[in-house]
């Protein structure tokens, strides 16, 4: 893939970035930058130098390989340390230690409008001992799965919210076709004000080549509209292919849990899905 590196700058007319010896000369307009590098073979770690009338910013522990996005609810946003000793074997020795698994999670953040802001710097991470207890569960172990199938590093951004039925996700445009496509629906079946997580949480992400995502929701979307939750899911899927640039942008969606709750509404879900 062709990536964008972008970001801000103050009183620069130029920009640059400098990655294996070669030079790669972007443009600024309005105190924002970006460059954007060819494509290069998966590896790492590289040094990456950004260059400007200002001086020069390091960036070390630069990878080049596939990320995934792991979205969704509470079932994406689990956490291997609350499962006692079911998942303890993920993180509970240095074998675990991989430099090839970058992580980073997304930080809080529902404004009213779509922001290129974000909650916090964004930091990735290695898997380790100490970082894989703290990361998604089912994120954690899909990558890992990813990046001993494809032998390339693997970037996983996770930004799931507990609690957030689809439309939480969705553009105000994308809301709309949802309820004009419903025969019946009231807001008050939504859990979460919609749009709020696609403002703050999925629109800052727009740019970065996504290889999939793994989307993990459902349960809050079981109280009143599961029957058109194929409806919701496939405006999702086309916004978030529109949003990164790839109509072939692949998912992988998966199944609720059976577990005690609405056991009918998740499989009217499963169905839709």
């Amino acid at each position: 893939a062709i990536n964008r590196i972008w970001g801000k700058a103050s009183k620069t007319e130029h920009i640059a970035i400098e990655l294996n010896g070669k030079v790669y000369y972007g443009n600024v307009e309005s105190r924002e930058w970006e460059v954007y590098l060819p494509k290069m073979p998966a590896g790492g770690p590289y040094e990456m130098h950004i260059i400007s009338d200002l001086g020069r910013i390091t960036l070390k522990d630069v990878y080049i390989g596939e990320v995934f996005l792991l979205s969704g609810q509470s079932n994406m946003e689990f956490q291997p340390q609350h499962a006692g000793d079911v998942l303890k074997d993920l993180y509970d020795s240095k074998d675990c230690v991989n430099e090839q698994i970058r992580m980073l999670q997304v930080g809080w953040l529902t404004p009213a409008e779509p922001t290129n802001e974000v909650a916090n710097h964004f930091n990735w991470k290695s898997a380790n001992q100490s970082t894989i207890p703290n990361f998604t569960a089912v994120g954690y172990i899909f990558g890992k799965h990813m990046q001993e199938e494809l032998g390339c590093p693997v970037g996983l951004i996770s930004n799931p919210v507990g609690g957030s039925s689809i439309e939480f996700w969705l553009s105000d445009e994308n809301y709309q076709k949802v309820q004009d496509s419903y025969k019946s629906y009231t807001t008050s079946e939504v859990y979460m004000t919609p749009s709020l997580g696609y403002n703050g949480m999925l629109y800052p992400l727009t740019g970065i080549n996504l290889r999939g995502i793994l989307w993990y929701q459902g349960e809050s979307n079981a109280f009143g509209t599961q029957a058109y939750y194929d409806v919701a899911l496939k405006i999702f899927m086309d916004q978030c292919r529109e949003m990164f640039g790839n109509e072939q942008l692949g998912f992988t969606i998966c199944e609720l849990a059976r577990y005690e709750g609405n056991p009918l509404a998740y499989s009217i879900v499963n169905e839709r899905i």
